[in-house]
């Protein structure tokens, strides 16, 4: 299982843009926290934290993630501003080539802020034959 750690992902400007790579059928933990435009991080209670993706920007969601469904995504602190995005083998199966994927924090009123967006890349699956 990858478990990887990314650059805080800032609220209230410019979303973070990282390149995500894995293999179909693998698992990928990704690893970060939510910080204000002063450095602060963000108390999370009280949002949701969703990720999606597709095959381009604005179009339809193959997979997306929830944390107010308690469906792959994990708030580690919410005082700390933490959380992990878990794609699972299930999620990227059948599943090859480059996506766009963005993350964002939704408010208890609804209020959607994009704060980290980009290419996944998921490679094909590697099989051996004993």
């Amino acid at each position: 299982m990858a478990l990887q750690t990314y650059p805080n992902s800032t609220l209230g400007n410019n979303p973070s843009s990282v390149a995500l790579t894995m293999r179909e059928g693998s698992n990928l933990n990704i690893n970060t926290a939510l910080i204000d435009v002063s450095g602060t991080a963000v108390n999370l209670t009280g949002y949701t934290i969703w990720f999606g993706y597709s095959y381009y920007r604005g179009g339809s969601r193959l997979k997306t993630k929830s944390s107010h469904a308690g469906s792959g995504v994990s708030l580690l602190d919410m005082a700390g501003g933490t959380f992990q995005i878990s794609l699972n083998p299930v999620d990227t199966t059948g599943y090859k080539g480059d996506f766009f994927y963005e993350t964002k924090v939704i408010s208890s009123s609804n209020v959607e802020d994009v704060i980290m967006a980009g290419r996944l890349t998921i490679l094909p699956s590697i099989t051996y034959d004993l």
